[in-house]
């Protein structure tokens, strides 16, 4: 691909090709190897107040993923989540589904939000939400999830909408979705606010993202410049900035096209080489992301991930029945007939069914608000002591991050026993210190 320079490139080679004497942030003074790490300068551009190079980037991914206005974020989509929330308010109502990110649970931990969850993020599990709770200002759809699977996010938009509410959609896992029109095709002119991980998917910089404003949301650009920058950092990186412009390029010179080519070709190969493994085939899903299912061959995901290591081979996640694989563009053909030599190579066992346990549908009721659990005073208890007691954290298995425990819930005995038994015998939760939990004391 003939390589491209934007705007913003441009603006940093005119200033480090100069010779400056730089008595100015970063310390390394570009001899870090990194001549391009610079900071707000006269030369330069400033994230918060963009005039030109930022504000011409900004266009451009608005182009890209048809928003009202485009952000670039440094400090991840959890940035731009959070300042959907700040833009909300405090002390709103917000429907979200177990399968959010933690992220989302923070957030509303700062604005003292009510967290109410649905669920699933069906239309109709959606529906039944909102006629149910009295009041809702917003809606946080994931989409697509982990496993590359999409909501019908114009139906539940249309609904959302119906009752006065906002809806937000975490498409973190899916900045490459307008790349390619074999993915998923995403409703932007229904949805108020969006972000993706550019990082996740696309060549940028890990922290890297951008947040989309839709056409139908009442916020303007200014509130959500204002609010971001309490989520940003004030000093925010050059480099994460190019690697987006660079990331931009990329995807658009037609690569997702050929990669989505290579994977249903690696599919169908997975398909005819093993009867006992087989990629996950969802309706309206990411057919990028490889979600292995090899409980057949008596192996948990996490034994499976385990194996694939040794053969410097490493999964994105793994659960009790599959490991998941993000694929991109830049992945070399070579890793796939790594992948498949491995897999043929996986020890098969008997099954052993009692591994793979479901995840509990229920895992507790709110006691308290979130905020107040998080800012209570604490003491720690064994988890497997841990029901009937009311969480200060967010508690789950990681990745995907999603909170199977919430603050200020009350944990239920089935939950506290499932996430024994995956201390035990798959994985350490995210939440605990030293296998105990930090519960309002």
């Amino acid at each position: 691909m003939k390589n491209i320079v934007g705007d913003f490139e441009k603006m940093l080679t005119h200033y480090a090709s100069s010779s400056p004497a730089r008595f100015h942030m970063p310390g390394h003074k570009g001899l870090l190897g990194s001549p391009l790490d610079v900071t707000e300068l006269s030369a330069t551009d400033n994230l918060h107040s963009p005039q030109n190079a930022i504000t011409a980037l900004e266009e451009n991914f608005a182009k890209a993923y048809q928003a009202r206005h485009s952000f670039l974020l440094v400090n991840g989509s959890t940035s731009g989540i959070h300042a959907f929330l700040l833009a909300l308010g405090t002390n709103k109502t917000i429907i979200v589904s177990r399968e959010c990110h933690r992220s989302i649970i923070h957030g509303a931990a700062l604005c003292d939000d009510e967290v109410i969850f649905t669920p699933a993020q069906s239309a109709s599990d959606m529906e039944t939400a909102l006629k149910t709770a009295p009041s809702v200002d917003a809606v946080i759809l994931t989409s697509p999830d982990y496993y590359g699977r999409c909501a019908d996010i114009e139906r539940i938009a249309d609904i959302v909408h119906s009752h006065n509410a906002l809806l937000f959609v975490d498409s973190a896992h899916g900045a490459h979705f307008p790349f390619c029109d074999e993915l998923p095709r995403f409703p932007h002119e229904k949805v108020d606010m969006w972000c993706v991980s550019a990082h996740k998917t696309l060549d940028a910089l890990t922290q890297s993202a951008i947040l989309n404003l839709g056409s139908c949301c009442p916020f303007s650009v200014e509130q959500i410049r204002n609010v971001l920058m309490l989520e940003n950092t004030s000093s925010p990186s050059f480099l994460l900035m190019l690697s987006l412009e660079k990331a931009l390029f990329d995807a658009q010179s037609g690569a997702w096209n050929t990669h989505v080519n290579r994977i249903k070709a690696v599919r169908q190969r997975i398909l005819h080489t093993f009867d006992d493994i087989a990629p996950d085939a969802f309706e309206n899903s990411d057919i990028t992301r490889l979600c292995l299912d090899v409980s057949r061959t008596g192996n948990t995901g996490y034994e499976a991930a385990l194996f694939l290591e040794k053969s410097n081979i490493f999964c994105e996640c793994a659960n009790e029945t599959h490991i998941i694989l993000i694929t991109t563009p830049s992945d070399l053909d070579e890793w796939y007939e790594r992948l498949i030599f491995a897999l043929a190579s996986l020890e098969r066992k008997p099954v052993d069914s009692s591994l793979f346990t479901a995840v509990p549908k229920s895992a507790g009721h709110f006691s308290m608000s979130i905020r107040k659990a998080m800012f209570s005073e604490v003491e720690y208890v064994p988890l497997e002591k841990c029901a009937g007691r009311i969480s200060a954290v967010c508690l789950g298995i990681y990745p995907p991050g999603s909170p199977l425990v919430a603050p200020g819930e009350k944990m239920l005995a089935e939950t506290v026993d499932y996430l024994v038994k995956h201390e035990e015998i798959f994985s350490d939760t995210y939440g605990t210190v030293n296998g105990c939990v930090p519960c309002v004391k």
